[in-house]
C-alpha cells in the first residue's frame, strides 16, 4: 500500500499526493496485475480486431509479414514484461518457453480465425512469421533480463 505520510525511510521528497517512502512501497494487487498483464491483453485484443477486418488501411504500402512481425513481437514482448513482474525478477527459461508457446498458439488461433473472415485466408507463412517474431522477442527478453539483473 502506498503511504501518504512520512515514514522512517522517507527521502524528504514530495511525490504526487504527498510524501512517498523511498523504498518498500507496493502498488495495490489489482493495479499491479493490470500493469503486468494489461499490455499483453491489449495486444491480443488488437491482433484479434485487426485480423477480423476484411481489409486494412495501408495494406498496399506495408507487406503483410511486417504487420505480423510487429504484432507478434509486441505480443511476446508484453508477455515477457508480465512474466518479469515489472522487471522485479529475471525471465526464467520456463517463462520464456511458455511465452513463446502462448504466442505461437495465439498465432495458430489467429490464422484459424482468419479462415472465417471474408477476403482473408489462413497462411502457413504468416504463422511462421508469427512464430519467428515471438521467438525474437523472447530471446531479446532473455538478454535484457540477464543484463538488467546482472548490473544490479
Amino acid at each position: 500500500m502506498i503511504a501518504n505520510v512520512p515514514g522512517p525511510d522517507w527521502d524528504g521528497k514530495i511525490g504526487v499526493g504527498g510524501p512517498l517512502p523511498a523504498r518498500g512501497w507496493e502498488l495495490p494487487g489489482w493495479f499491479r496485475g493490470s500493469i503486468r498483464w494489461g499490455p499483453a491483453l491489449f495486444c491480443a485484443a488488437l491482433i484479434f480486431y485487426l485480423s477480423h477486418q476484411s481489409s486494412l488501411a495501408g495494406q498496399q504500402f506495408i507487406p503483410d509479414y511486417v504487420g505480423h512481425l510487429v504484432a507478434y513481437f509486441t505480443l511476446a514482448g508484453s508477455l515477457v514484461w508480465g512474466h518479469c513482474d515489472l522487471w522485479s525478477r529475471p525471465l526464467t527459461r520456463k517463462a520464456a518457453a511458455l511465452t513463446w508457446l502462448w504466442s505461437t498458439l495465439y498465432g495458430v488461433l489467429d490464422e484459424f480465425h482468419q479462415m472465417f473472415v471474408p477476403l482473408r485466408e489462413a497462411s502457413w507463412l504468416d504463422l511462421g512469421v508469427d512464430t519467428v517474431a515471438a521467438l525474437a522477442a523472447v530471446l531479446a527478453g532473455l538478454v535484457l533480463s540477464g543484463w538488467w539483473f546482472e548490473r544490479s
